[in-house]
């Protein structure tokens, strides 16, 4: 994936996949990896290019569009209908 999103903008990518655990490398490769990214352009740029992608790369939301959008939209939360009292003084 990290080629896939850097590489079209002009990056040299290089990653090495990490042992689950060092001390047992037989159990095989974890999901994450060491990456490197090399370019050469404007600091602007990179900056630009990483707020874009660093949360793509993470899998999560991390933007708020609209009332449906939001975790307190009117579907997700409980009724606030007025409720009648009875037996009150």
């Amino acid at each position: 994936m990290l080629r896939r999103l850097f590489e079209p903008l002009g990056y040299d990518v290089a990653a090495t996949p990490l042992l689950l655990d060092e001390q047992f490398p037989e159990w095989g490769d974890s999901r994450y990896m060491e990456a490197g990214l090399t370019a050469t352009l404007r600091l602007r740029d990179l900056l630009q290019h990483l707020f874009v992608l660093l949360p793509v790369l993470d899998d999560d939301k991390h933007y708020w569009v609209g009332p449906r959008s939001s975790p307190w939209s009117r579907r997700s939360r409980p009724s606030c209908k007025k409720q009648s009292v009875v037996g009150g003084t």
